[in-house]
């Protein structure tokens, strides 16, 4: 498929002209996709979360199970961050070697650990560097708790934790690539800022909250074809 002169895989789930989003395994698109500017990513934590009635968030092969997802990220992104739990913060490190941006969430009930009860969570950044100044931390209300953009994805991605973050490390037209798009928050940020986007997301109900959140900012949903 030819997407504004890129070459990337046929059959999406949907599309426009800042936006493709599969319906797929991400081992299955990562390795047919071209170079991309950045991959922005928030994966599941294996903390247990029920994101379908098929699909729990518990393994025991949690890490490598990773690993062979963000592997080929780090090979065809000149930048890459992934949002991930407090909790596993030194697990995260003794694999990935990051710097990290802090996300502040000040109204979220906290996840208790050791007795703490923690209202914050990393994005590690593995690869790149900002373009433009960016604060080492973003104070921003969890994606569940802001009830007018909410759509009922059990771990929503924040909007407002993803624009800055795109603006700082990408220019206009950049590449943007979420692998585990989720309910679409890099996706719908990435257009709202005049980049593109390509999405990933193994779940079919979250593909459809995604394209019927990008395709809203240019048309009625009604209008919306989908390739299945």
């Amino acid at each position: 498929m030819n997407w504004n002169n890129l070459e990337l895989p046929d059959n999406p789930y949907y599309q426009d002209d800042a936006v493709v989003i599969y319906h797929a395994d991400c081992r299955e698109i990562l390795p047919e996709l071209p170079k991309v500017d950045l991959v922005l990513t928030d994966p599941p934590y294996n903390a247990g979360i029920k994101y379908s009635e098929l699909q729990k968030d518990n393994r025991d092969d949690y890490w490598e199970w990773l690993c062979d997802r963000v592997a080929p990220c780090m090979n065809i992104s000149e930048a890459v961050i992934i949002k991930h739990t407090s909790r596993k913060i030194r697990e995260f490190q003794k694999i990935w070697d990051s710097q990290i941006l802090i996300w502040i969430k000040p109204f979220s009930s906290g996840f208790p650990f050791n007795g703490l009860m923690l209202h914050w969570e990393p994005l590690h950044i593995l690869k790149g560097k900002a373009l433009k100044p960016i604060k080492d931390y973003i104070v921003v209300s969890s994606g569940n708790s802001n009830r007018e953009h909410y759509t009922g994805h059990p771990a929503q991605f924040p909007e407002l934790l993803a624009l800055p973050i795109i603006s700082a490390f990408t220019e206009t037209s950049a590449i943007i690539l979420d692998p585990f798009l989720g309910s679409g928050t890099t996706a719908y940020c990435a257009k709202k800022l005049n980049r593109k986007c390509i999405g990933i997301e193994i779940e079919e109900k979250y593909c459809e909250i995604a394209a019927k959140r990008c395709c809203q900012s240019v048309m009625n949903f009604d209008t919306l074809e989908r390739r299945r």
